[in-house]
């Protein structure tokens, strides 16, 4: 700190001592400076710079430009001796975190009690800022990146302690960040209709705003029958994805029933759960893979190129692994978030180990707005079409790898120095 505070008067002290000197004895406040005013506002976190917004034009020119360099996604996976431990562990971060949280998901390991993973999920929500989402859940395996930054995948014989893993979605002008839950029951597995069972979740999307969502994060806890619980799942979005964009994507897994935790609430009926991200500034690109590690490699190298083509730098991976994947499948732990991590370097990763995967299986690359453009232009498919394409593709897996990689498009006009 005093290196840099040093620094910034040795650039600054002549213009200082000018203005005294013209205003006579008239006391200065050194925070009436924006180069001084920045350096030390880059000490707050990003609640204390969305209070500095308000003070006036200045503070909020400086601060605005401060949370426009910090708004990234970060992960970090957290243990403890109890849940409630690495809960107030999770609560400290978020108020020393850098941005503002848009929305957070949570994935617990070793949860014990409901009861105590109930209370432990509040006090997370309590601590994010008024208006950010939260989705939870417990899991047969955790994914998360330590204190060093390295991708860790932790299963039964791994940990013995609580463990959480979470992932920050911060707050950007352009992106849209929505959760949904439904709990209606299932119909009956053995019905003697002939026609597909569609799971009509009453008022799951209402007030939602279609047009502009791009990646569904989807959670189906079967608490009914298993095979008809994921196979309704992709069913249930065909009546809404004629209204999303045309390469919307499906992305998620098969949690523990009863655990799903939407903005503040368990609701021990709820069958599907998620969270949607969209907007002119969010892009998106999904990998459902069943392949070994080279399989896996090559795919992911392949999205890589697509990111460093399209300059996107601000990004994070929702990875779903099979619970048959892991050390015993690959002889080795961690391969496949290490395999992200390679292709994606410093990219968070966040995720759990499920009994199955939902999404459409192969590489779909990240979208662009020239790919959209031109996609809209020489389409003349109508929406109900394409609603049924993506519904008849995207449907649930067993024994796969399911990737969701977030990230945001740089602005076109950054702030001017």
């Amino acid at each position: 700190q005093t290196h840099s505070f040093t620094s910034c008067y040795v650039d600054t002290t002549a213009r200082v001592w000018m203005a005294i000197a013209e205003q006579g004895d008239v006391t200065i406040n050194p925070l009436d400076f924006p180069i001084i005013l920045r350096d030390v506002l880059d000490y707050c976190d990003g609640r204390s710079l969305s209070n500095a917004i308000q003070v006036n034009r200045t503070w909020k020119q400086t601060a605005s430009r401060l949370l426009e360099k910090r708004r990234r996604f970060s992960s970090l996976l957290v243990k403890g001796s109890t849940l409630k431990v690495c809960a107030e562990k999770v609560c400290r971060l978020l108020d020393d975190i850098r941005c503002i949280p848009a929305a957070v998901m949570v994935f617990a390991y070793r949860i014990g009690r409901l009861k105590s993973y109930e209370r432990a999920m509040c006090l997370i929500y309590n601590a994010l800022p008024r208006g950010a989402k939260m989705m939870a859940c417990a899991v047969d395996g955790i994914i998360g990146m330590t204190e060093s930054g390295v991708p860790e995948e932790l299963m039964e014989d791994d940990v013995t302690e609580a463990c959480l893993s979470f992932l920050v979605v911060p707050r950007v002008p352009g992106i849209v960040v929505q959760t949904y839950t439904g709990g209606e029951d299932l119909p009956n597995p053995f019905s003697s209709k002939k026609e597909s069972p569609v799971c009509d979740y009453g008022t799951m999307f209402d007030g939602f705003d279609f047009s502009s969502i791009k990646l569904f994060m989807c959670l189906s806890t079967m608490r009914l029958n298993p095979l008809l619980a994921l196979t309704s799942v992709p069913n249930t979005f065909h009546e809404y994805l004629q209204f999303c964009s045309p390469d919307a994507r499906i992305v998620g897994g098969v949690p523990e029933p009863s655990t799903i935790f939407v903005n503040g609430e368990i609701d021990r009926e709820t069958v599907v759960a998620g969270m949607a991200l969209g907007g002119d500034a969010f892009r998106c690109g999904a990998l459902v893979i069943n392949e070994e590690k080279t399989g896996i490699a090559q795919q992911l190298e392949r999205l890589g190129s697509q990111v460093e083509a399209a300059n996107l730098r601000n990004m994070a991976c929702f990875l779903c692994i099979c619970v048959g994947r892991g050390e015993s499948f690959h002889g080795a732990k961690s391969v496949e978030s290490q395999l992200v991590q390679k292709n994606f370097p410093g990219v968070p990763i966040c995720g759990f180990f499920g009994q199955g995967e939902i999404g459409e299986m192969g590489t779909h690359d990240f979208d662009s707005v020239q790919s959209v453009l031109k996609s809209e232009s020489k389409s003349q498919e109508s929406a109900a079409k394409r609603s049924r394409r993506q519904a008849s593709k995207n449907f649930a897996q067993g024994f796969t790898s399911a990737f969701g990689f977030m990230a945001i498009q740089p602005p076109s006009k950054p702030f001017s120095s």
